[in-house]
């Protein structure tokens, strides 16, 4: 619990059973009853008062719908901000308060809408059942133009954000939603600033069903800023979002709605969040009949006692490990989220690492192992949109920071400085270019950086922060033999490893992500390509994981090949200079085969064809002709020499 939240209790506190003349007054409670402390609800219609005082919490309890409503509800049903109400009790109980300050230095804050004029606005939200006092109390806005203003304030009341949409329907492909031309944005939620800490906060998709759950009668709710499909607002917010004990999650009735949830559950914990189930009831609507689509649906259609009743009967997410299979997800890996290679035959036979997995990698040293994990299971995955976090003992910092820039950078975005004296020549990445490529991972690959503590319990709630906090998909372990095993205390090596792979197993499904272990092999008296047997360490690493695979640096005598007396060949010549070997891949059900590659040393990039060697991630922008990139008598189907 924060310190503000504690000093907001103590207030509390201090102000009592004071709550209750300025409520009661305030309110005109009907029936009230000095003795029992009971009245008539005035959030419904009743016969029998069931609006209660409760001294443990300082506030009013309804048995009848069930509205928790305390002097911080009071003073902002008055018109006062939840930052303003806060201050209200501090002075009203002569309370020592903090709050900090969240003017941001060369930000462009927006500008607040100075028509007074909502008459567009609140007719069309008026026509969606939502009431000019609902309207009022969350200080919908109208711009010049006729336009609803929603102002997205932070706790402190500091207008971040605007954002506009039109006073009526949209329909596509019409802009549906912007934001204040010339100003900066923020990933803050509609309605922090009149949020309460110390019950449940209700998290809904729209600021339209934000509305509507306020007109329902509860007032403790947001609205996310940007859509299903953009979680930022859970970074950003972490802090304040921490405040709260309990999460009521309302995605809307469709699949980028479940996908939200599925999402933003994991990461606030599923321990204090519940999540709605929409009633089934139909609706007719443009000529069809189907199920409600959101929470302005509900009140349009059904109600907002049904909206209410919606909002109360929540489900709090399942917590037993057993489950009706006829109630079960029927698999769908095309459409599951993975991260791909990049690498087109690899893809092809790999489909992709789908998030919720493990995948054990394996090699001896100077195999190629790490240049393909950097590659294809690195900065694949932050081009395409994963961060992406890595566990490393065997390089620096600032090593590693060269081994991922300089195949992320390509070949046309690197330089060759010259041998001189003993010094060989090496490659390094243009000066331009490194500002722009780091701008472009900046804040989406994060490194352990603890010298001390490699524990597993140290490692697995670091993970767990950066899953829930940053949101991060992908996990690199590179390697096994380098975390701290001792906390696990098991009677022998080998079971401490089982322990800590099956909570990488857990981890992967908890928060739906994907982890790459990187397991050394067994030490070998001749170099050989391996079999998943070769791995070090207990046997159940392989057996547990979803993928093993094994890298294999070709051998001068392997690329010579081997012939018989009469000149037949024994070994064909391997023209490759990787051999890339996918032993598991239990999501797919393909196994046991094995994808060559080349190698370049300039770029320190596998790959197959030209189409792999010049690929262009996502931070670079130059326009690459063909003709750029094609050496002489090769095209992207036939690749380059080593």
């Amino acid at each position: 619990m924060s310190e503000l939240n504690d000093k907001i209790i103590a207030a509390k506190n201090v102000f009592g059973e004071r709550a209750i003349d300025v409520i009661v007054n305030d309110l005109k409670i009907d029936g009230w009853n000095e003795k029992t402390k009971t009245g008539r609800c005035p959030f419904h219609n009743e016969d029998t008062g069931s609006f209660k005082w409760n001294e443990k919490d300082n506030a009013f309890t309804c048995f009848g719908c069930g509205v928790r409503y305390g002097i911080l509800d009071h003073y902002q049903k008055l018109g006062y901000s939840f930052r303003d109400s806060i201050e209200k009790l501090f002075r009203d109980t002569n309370t020592d308060h903090l709050f900090r300050t969240t003017k941001k230095k060369n930000y462009r804050h927006p500008k607040p809408e100075s028509n007074f004029d909502t008459t567009k606005a609140y007719k069309y939200l008026n026509s969606r059942k939502i009431s000019n006092e609902v309207c009022d109390y969350s200080r919908v806005m109208e711009d010049s133009h006729g336009n609803i203003v929603f102002e997205y304030c932070d706790e402190n009341d500091v207008l971040l954000t605007s954002k506009y949409r039109p006073s009526h329907k949209v329909v596509k492909p019409d802009i549906k939603t912007w934001c204040q031309k010339d100003a900066d944005t923020s990933p803050i939620l509609w309605g922090m600033n009149q949020a309460v800490f110390g019950k449940p906060l209700i998290i809904t998709e729209g600021e339209i069903d934000r509305l509507s759950v306020v007109q329902a009668g509860f007032m403790n709710v947001v609205s996310i800023p940007f859509g299903a499909n953009n979680m930022s607002w859970i970074e950003y917010n972490w802090e304040w979002l921490d405040h709260f004990d309990g999460f009521v999650i309302c995605g809307d009735n469709d699949d980028a709605g479940a996908k939200m949830i599925d999402e933003v559950v994991p990461r606030l914990g599923e321990w204090r969040c519940k999540v709605i189930e929409y009633p089934k009831t139909l609706i007719e609507h443009s000529g069809e009949n189907r199920e409600v689509s959101d929470l302005n649906e509900i009140l349009y259609f059904l109600g907002a006692e049904v909206l209410h009743k919606v909002i109360d009967t929540s489900k709090e997410m399942p917590v037993k490990n057993i489950v009706d299979l006829a109630d079960v997800s029927e698999s769908d890996l095309e459409n599951a989220l993975g991260i791909k290679t990049g690498i087109k035959e690899l893809d092809q036979r790999l489909g992709k690492f789908f998030l919720g997995t493990l995948a054990v990698w394996t090699g001896i040293n100077s195999s190629g192992k790490s240049t393909i994990i950097n590659q294809v299971c690195l900065i694949e995955a932050v081009n395409q949109g994963f961060k992406t976090f890595i566990f490393s003992d065997e390089l620096t910092k600032s090593q590693m920071k060269n081994w991922i820039e300089l195949p992320m950078a390509g070949g046309q975005n690197i330089d060759e400085t010259p041998a001189k004296g003993d010094r060989p020549s090496y490659y390094k990445v243009k000066p331009n270019v490194k500002e722009i490529m780091r701008e472009w991972y900046r804040g989406k690959i994060f490194v352990y950086d603890d010298e001390f503590d490699k524990t597993a319990h140290s490692l697995l709630k670091k993970m767990e922060i950066l899953a829930r906090k940053y949101g991060v998909k992908n996990f690199l372990i590179d390697n096994l033999m380098m975390v701290d095993l001792s906390s696990y205390k098991g009677n022998s090596d080998l079971n401490d490893q089982k322990s800590f792979v099956l909570d990488l197993m857990k981890f992967a499904r908890k928060f739906n992500v994907l982890i790459h272990l990187v397991a050394h092999p067994r030490k070998l008296d001749v170099i050989k390509k391996l079999n998943k047997m070769d791995i070090s360490g207990t046997g159940d690493i392989t057996n547990l994981a979803h993928y093993v695979l094994a890298s294999h640096r070709v051998t001068k005598e392997e690329k010579e090949g081997q012939r018989n007396g009469k000149g037949e060949w024994i070994k064909e010549p391997e023209k490759h200079d990787v051999l890339l070997d996918i032993f598991k891949n239990r999501p797919m059900g393909f196994q046991d085969f094995t994808i060559g590659l080349f190698y370049d040393r300039k770029s320190r990039r596998v790959y197959k064809t030209n189409e792999d060697l010049y690929k262009q991630y996502k931070w670079d922008k130059t326009e690459i002709k063909p003709l750029d990139v094609i050496v002489e008598g090769v095209d992207e189907n036939n690749p380059l020499p080593y």
